[in-house]
């Protein structure tokens, strides 16, 4: 299922946008009508070993804090897993590590990896540890725990610019995160009795010439991915595409192998994907691009992405738009006050 963008986003950020970060204070503490079942958060906040030793009272002041300010966690059900979870809020401290963290866009990436695994809890404790939760973890159960996470953590998301797809208006937008969700946001549950790593599409390219074997990454492989990336290309990629990779990265992480014949028949194969799919795949010529974006479906998996997006009015011509919208890079937005 291919969805085709409603209206264009345009981002006020630059490609800078892990830089420089100027905090804001959020005063508006009304309780918003939960779309997703929440749960009142009985979570205590990790204690640094390096800061000073908490007492009773600053728990206690913790405790009535949380009351008021309604604060709760959300449960949500992966679509991947097939499991339901519960997704607690962020604590300042942790908003301070992402912020400090923010000057390398794949160091950043990895501590909000880490952040969401220590704020969901597996009730059936299907996943054990963290190397077991990156192995485990595919795009869209991380989409859903991301919008979690934003709607536990946060009132409102960042104000976006938008463009009207009738009179080409720029407004204003802004939103909630439980306004992101819609009764067709909800994805396919994962129908495979195995799991997607050992699920695997074939396309053949070149009059069979060239195999594509692609399967869904995990997010073990998109850290890999990420690490060989410049910061720049990920800033970039951010602002251009609203995305942390370009076309040429998705197909990276989902390419599992690669097949080419050669003229006298021997066959290349390439498997690893820092020391061959990688370099290969970023090496290409454009024109060899084109041809690859042209014969090569990747949306194989996209009827289990979640579809966040926003319901908008032009402010001109009041015709409506709707903004869809990746939780991840609004995440990056609001933890980190872009």
């Amino acid at each position: 299922m291919t969805r085709d963008p409603k209206t264009i986003i345009d981002s006020k950020s630059n490609a800078d946008m892990f830089m420089d970060m100027a905090k804001e204070l959020e005063s508006n503490s009304e309780e918003q009508e939960p779309s997703i079942k929440t749960v009142r958060v009985n979570h205590q906040p990790k204690i640094s070993d390096q800061g000073p030793t908490l007492g009773p009272k600053y728990l206690d002041a913790l405790s009535v804090m949380t009351g008021l300010a309604n604060i709760r966690s959300i449960e949500v059900e992966l679509p991947i897993l097939k499991c339901k979870v519960e997704v607690t809020p962020l604590t300042s401290e942790e908003e301070m590590v992402l912020k400090s963290a923010s000057v390398s866009p794949s160091t950043f990436l990895e501590k909000l990896d880490e952040i969401i695994y220590e704020h969901t809890v597996f009730h059936d404790n299907r996943v054990k540890n963290y190397g077991e939760f990156l192995e485990e973890l595919y795009p869209p159960d991380k989409s859903f725990l991301i919008w979690a996470l934003l709607n536990s953590s946060y009132l409102i998301l960042p104000t976006m610019e938008a463009t009207c797809k009738k009179c080409s208006t720029k407004y204003i937008v802004d939103s909630t995160p439980e306004e992101l969700l819609h009764s067709d946001t909800i994805s396919e549950l994962w129908p495979h009795a195995a799991p997607p790593r050992d699920y695997i599409e074939t396309e053949i390219l070149f009059d069979n010439n060239m195999t594509f074997t692609l399967g869904m990454p995990s997010e073990l492989v998109r850290v890999k991915a990420l690490n060989l990336m410049k910061a720049s290309e990920i800033n970039s990629n951010v602002e251009e595409n609203n995305d942390t990779f370009s076309y040429i990265d998705n197909l990276v992480v989902l390419t599992r192998e690669i097949r080419i014949i050669k003229q006298s028949g021997e066959e290349i194969v390439l498997r690893d994907l820092e020391q061959d799919i990688y370099p290969f795949l970023r090496n290409l010529q454009p024109k060899v691009i084109d041809v690859i974006r042209n014969q090569l479906n990747l949306d194989l998996f996209e009827e289990y992405m979640p579809n966040f997006y926003l319901d908008t009015n032009c402010t001109k011509c009041k015709t409506k738009n709707e903004i869809q919208l990746n939780p991840e890079i609004a995440f990056f937005r609001k933890a980190l006050f872009i």
